[in-house]
C-alpha cells in the first residue's frame, strides 16, 4: 500500500514510513497516534488497533478528509450548506447573526433590548462554553444502557442491564435519586426507554412480547402496565427503539425483523403494524408534533420516511427513502421541524438528511454488495470522528433553547461523547471519561451545557463547564443485582 504504511509491534513503538502520495491522509495518521496514546493508558487493545487499520474505509475514498468528502460527495456543498434554510435558521438561533464581538460587548449591544435577542445572546454565550469536565453521577454493577433527561428536563432516568431503572429529580444542576424500579419480564437487558411528554410515565422494552409502562411520579404507587404489541411472528420479539408522540397518546416502536408498531394509549391496543425494513429496525422517531411523519432506520442501511395518512399495513410504501450508509443504522433522530433528521451508522459516521431531497424511489434495499456500491449518497452532510460498534449507539441534536441546535452529539466505542458542529462537520469537543463504549448521551434541554454520558463500564458521568470540586456533590451507587441474573450476550 502506498502512502503511510504502519508497522505495529507488541510494545509501544510505532513507525511511520511515508512512501509518496498516498492512501492515508494526515487525519488518519493523527487518529492512529491518538489510538496509540489511548492504548498506553490501557484502551483500546493493540488487536483492536490492528483491526481498525485493516478495516477498509466505508465512508470516503482513501486520502480524502471529512471536509473534502462533504464538499465532493454531498448534494449540498459547504457553500450551499451555509446559504441553505437550515444554516439560516441555525445561525439565527445560535446567535451568529449578531455582530462579531466579545461577550462583554454583546451585553451592551443595542439589539439585545428584546427578549428574543436576550435569548439569542444567551444561546451564543452558551455555545462558547461547551462542557469540559465531568463528575461521576452514579455507578452500577452492570452495563448502563440508558441515561437521558425528560423532555422538560425535570427528571432523569438510567437503565442498567440487570433490569434496574433509577429515576432522578433534577434540582438546578443537581440530580437526586428518588425511586428505583425493577423491570418486569426483562430478557437480557432493558434495551430502550422513553419518557412521556408530561413526565408522568416511562415505557421500556426488552426481549418480551409486551412493552411495560410504569408511573414516574414521586408520590404515586408503582404500577406496571403491560402494553400488548401483538407481534406478527412466532420469533422472539424486541423493540429496539421507543418514542412517545408529542400529544402523549401514542408510542412508536422499532422492532426486530424490520417491524414498526404504533400503540395507542387511549384505545389500549396497537393501531399500526407494518414491515418497514428487510432487517431489524433499530431507530425510530416522530418527524414533528403532528405524529403523521414517521422516521425509521434499520440494519438494511436504509433511512425511510412514512406518512401515516397514506400508509397501508398490507403494502407499506415510504414517501421518501435515503441511501448513503454502508452498514446498518443504530439510531435516527429528528430535528423536530419535519424536514431534517440524522442517522448514526455502524460505518462510524452520522449523516444529515433533508426529507425534501430523497433517493429515487425504487432504489435497491441493500441485499447485495453490488447493490450497496451502486447506491447514491443523498445525505446533506457526513460527520466522522467517532466509533459506532458493539451496541446501538445513540445520537441527537443539541438543545434549541441553549445552543440553537448548532451541534450534533453521539456516544463512541472509545468511551467518549463526540460533539460535532452541524454546519461545518468539525469535531468541537470530545468528552472522554469512560473505559467502555458510551451507548447513550443526553443534553439537558434548558440548563447551560449540562450533559450526561451512560457507558457499559457501569458509570454515568455528568459533564459541565469547569465543574466545581467542593460543592458537596455525591455519587449514587446502585444496588447489586439478583444472583440469578444472566448477563450473557447470546441474545443480543
Amino acid at each position: 500500500m502506498s502512502g503511510i504504511s504502519r508497522s505495529i509491534t507488541m510494545g509501544n513503538e510505532v513507525t511511520f514510513h511515508r512512501a509518496g502520495p498516498g492512501d492515508i491522509g494526515s487525519e488518519e495518521e493523527a487518529d492512529f497516534r491518538y489510538m496509540l496514546a489511548s492504548h498506553q493508558l490501557g484502551y483500546p487493545s493493540m488487536s483492536y488497533i490492528r483491526s481498525f487499520w485493516a478495516r477498509p474505509s466505508a465512508t470516503r475514498h482513501p486520502g480524502v478528509s471529512a471536509k473534502e468528502y462533504n464538499e465532493r460527495r454531498s448534494p449540498i456543498s459547504r457553500e450551499k450548506m451555509m446559504t441553505s434554510d437550515l444554516a439560516r435558521e441555525v445561525l439565527a438561533q445560535s446567535g451568529d447573526r449578531l455582530a462579531r464581538c466579545r461577550p462583554s460587548e454583546l451585553v451592551r449591544h443595542r439589539q439585545l433590548a428584546t427578549s428574543r435577542h436576550l435569548r439569542t445572546m444567551r444561546t451564543r454565550l452558551s455555545r462558547g462554553a461547551l462542557p469540559n469536565g465531568s463528575r461521576l453521577l452514579c455507578t452500577f454493577p452492570r452495563r448502563v444502557f440508558i441515561g437521558r433527561f425528560s423532555e422538560k428536563g425535570e427528571k432523569y432516568v438510567t437503565c442498567c442491564q440487570d433490569g434496574t431503572i433509577t429515576l432522578f429529580d433534577v434540582c438546578g444542576r443537581r440530580l437526586a435519586p428518588y425511586r428505583t424500579i425493577m423491570g418486569r419480564s426483562v430478557g437480557w437487558s432493558i434495551v430502550d426507554l422513553a419518557f412521556s411528554p408530561d413526565e408522568r410515565f416511562v415505557v421500556y422494552s426488552s426481549w418480551c412480547d409486551y412493552l411495560h409502562m410504569v408511573n414516574a411520579d414521586k408520590d404515586s404507587t408503582q404500577v406496571h402496565t403491560e402494553l400488548d404489541m401483538r407481534p406478527d411472528s412466532d420469533y422472539r420479539f424486541c423493540a429496539f427503539s421507543l418514542q412517545f408522540s408529542q400529544d402523549n397518546k401514542q408510542i412508536m416502536a422499532g422492532c426486530n425483523l424490520g417491524r414498526v408498531y404504533v400503540y395507542d394509549r387511549l384505545l389500549g391496543y396497537r393501531t399500526l403494524g407494518f414491515t418497514g425494513h428487510t432487517r431489524d429496525t433499530n431507530g425510530t422517531c416522530f418527524g414533528d408534533a403532528s405524529s403523521d411523519l414517521l422516521y425509521t432506520g434499520g440494519d438494511d442501511q436504509m433511512v425511510k420516511v412514512w406518512d401515516r395518512r397514506t400508509l397501508s399495513e398490507e403494502t407499506p410504501h415510504p414517501v421518501a427513502q435515503f441511501t448513503g450508509h454502508r452498514h446498518g443504522i443504530s439510531c435516527v433522530s429528528s430535528r423536530g421541524d419535519g424536514r431534517y433528521l440524522i442517522s448514526n451508522g455502524k460505518d462510524h459516521c452520522i449523516k444529515l438528511w433533508d426529507v425534501r431531497n430523497p433517493a429515487k424511489m425504487g432504489s435497491e434495499t441493500g441485499e447485495s454488495a453490488g447493490a450497496l456500491e451502486a447506491m447514491p449518497d443523498v445525505s446533506v452532510m457526513t460527520y466522522e470522528g467517532h466509533i459506532n460498534r458493539d451496541t446501538l449507539v445513540q445520537c441527537r441534536f443539541s438543545p434549541l433553547h441553549t445552543t440553537g441546535q448548532r451541534y450534533i452529539y453521539t456516544g463512541s466505542a472509545f468511551g467518549s461523547c463526540v460533539v460535532y458542529d452541524l454546519l461545518t462537520g468539525r469535531v468541537e469537543a470530545e468528552l472522554s471519561g469512560h473505559q467502555e463504549v458510551v451507548r447513550d448521551v443526553s443534553w439537558h434541554p434548558h440548563h447551560d451545557n449540562l450533559l450526561t454520558t451512560a457507558s457499559w463500564d457501569g458509570c454515568v458521568r455528568l459533564w459541565e463547564r469547569n465543574p466545581p470540586t467542593d460543592d458537596g456533590f455525591t455519587t449514587y451507587r446502585g444496588t447489586q443485582p439478583s444472583q440469578d441474573f444472566d448477563s450473557s450476550d447470546d441474545e443480543y
